[in-house]
């Protein structure tokens, strides 16, 4: 299994987009138990189609994930490969408006969010062996397209982003 990291390209996206990535699962046949993240995540499953994501409501090769309390089991074949694009954790909200309540423990078809075209569109790229920075500039220029403007909490949004780059370790200091 190879793993790739993408940095948002658009200074625009970097305050929502933590970073894309690229899996390939050369060699890899069994179900794979795979962490929760703490971030909603976009998904483009390319390459040799398969019952990738275990979801049963959701048959499609591209996909958003909420925040997961528990593993998801993924079944790639040798010849899968997957996009993602991790949102921060209020990213999906703060750009497009998007809550993460009803994503919790689920996902939903990506063209629920965008237009079907644009969506079979980056799909056809990957298949098609488009460069993946090529790819990341299709994806970004479908959310700047789409960005919605929504009321932000940078209070919380501030606060989440200092845990996350602590890993967790908060202090606490006396009031």
């Amino acid at each position: 299994m190879q793993k790739n990291i993408y940095q948002p390209k658009n200074q625009q996206l970097k305050p929502y987009i933590s970073d894309y990535w690229e899996i390939n699962f050369c060699g890899v046949s069994t179900s794979l138990k795979l962490p929760p993240l703490g971030m909603p995540v976009m998904l483009f499953q390319y390459g040799e189609e398969s019952d990738f994501y275990n979801l049963e409501k959701i048959q499609t090769s591209s996909i958003i994930v909420g925040q997961f309390s528990k593993h998801m089991v993924v079944n790639p074949t040798p010849k899968t490969r997957i996009l993602g694009v991790n949102f921060k954790p209020y990213g999906l909200y703060n750009l497009f408006g998007k809550s993460p309540k009803p994503l919790f423990n689920t996902g939903f078809p990506s063209d629920t969010l965008f237009p079907k075209e644009e969506i079979g569109k980056i799909e056809e790229k990957l298949n098609d062996g488009v460069l993946i920075d090529k790819v990341i500039e299709e994806i970004e220029t479908m959310f700047l397209a789409h960005k919605k403007e929504v009321t932000k909490h940078s209070l919380l949004d501030d606060i989440t982003d200092k845990i996350i780059e602590r890993k967790g370790i908060i202090e606490q200091s006396p009031s």
